[in-house]
């Protein structure tokens, strides 16, 4: 169902994050929190049930280039490449 890395959102809180870390029977996860449902960075972990998480259309949620949270996304999980890469596409959206 999930892989790590994947991208998520706890069902009850609405938190948004990645997976870190699967189980072996595959129904339990460590999911690092990245965003609060209000948008308010946090670095937390939730470690829980597969059934507790639905997968997070990260850019099916942001239309007509609006990259900011992804790129916000990047910075908090410190993937710089990511961050690279999202700013490269704003910048060539930009320019359209």
């Amino acid at each position: 169902m999930f892989n790590e890395g994947d991208w998520v959102i706890n069902i009850k809180s609405g938190s948004f994050g990645y997976i870190e870390e699967i189980s072996s029977s595959g129904l339990f996860v460590t999911v690092v929190l990245t965003r609060s449902i209000n948008g308010e960075s946090m670095n937390s972990k939730k470690s829980g049930s597969v059934i507790e998480f639905k997968s997070a259309p990260i850019y099916g949620l942001f239309g007509n280039g609006v990259l900011e949270c992804p790129i916000d996304l990047a910075i908090d999980t410190k993937d710089y490449e990511w961050f690279k890469e999202l700013l490269d596409h704003r910048l060539i959206i930009e320019r359209v």
